[in-house]
């Protein structure tokens, strides 16, 4: 039986990468945000075309099913190493498996190693499923527009 796979991508040259932009660029469609896939990885990618995020991307055997992008940050509050979760996102048809949880908890993880502390991401307060998503994966309200995890 084949079993999520969760993969950093570091560098834009991977495989990986090419399904990111694909992902990225349906992931963009839903907002009504139409860029190219070039243009996709010209925003994903520095001036010397290295990728300048963290990127876990997940894999359901030969499917990438999703992605997260975060980035660094200090949280003078909790003095501490952060991470800003930037973006997640499922594919269509493959919400409601877990797959979202298990970036999240990646994302955990990979900071954990890094002397990350804390995990903050933008919600919608309009979307109240994205809301009930950051409370199941444990983030607390910092306030309606900011959820935050601890760990």
């Amino acid at each position: 039986m084949e079993a999520l796979e969760i993969h950093p991508l570091v560098d834009a040259r991977e495989a990986r990468f090419d399904s990111l932009v694909h992902l990225y660029y349906a992931y963009l469609d839903h907002f009504q945000v139409k860029y190219s896939p070039a243009r996709i990885r010209s925003l994903l990618t520095d001036a010397l075309g290295e990728v300048w995020f963290h990127c876990l991307t997940a894999h359901f055997g030969d499917t990438t099913v999703g992605f997260c992008v975060f980035t660094n940050s200090y949280s003078p509050i909790w003095c501490c190493l952060a991470y800003t979760l930037n973006d997640i996102y499922i594919r269509a048809g493959c919400r409601g498996h877990g797959y979202g949880s298990a970036l999240i908890d990646a994302i955990v993880v990979y900071g954990a190693a890094a002397g990350v502390h804390k995990l903050s991401a933008l919600v919608d307060p309009n979307d109240p499923r994205s809301a009930r998503f950051y409370s199941r994966n444990g983030f607390g309200d910092g306030d309606t527009s900011i959820a935050i995890k601890v760990f």
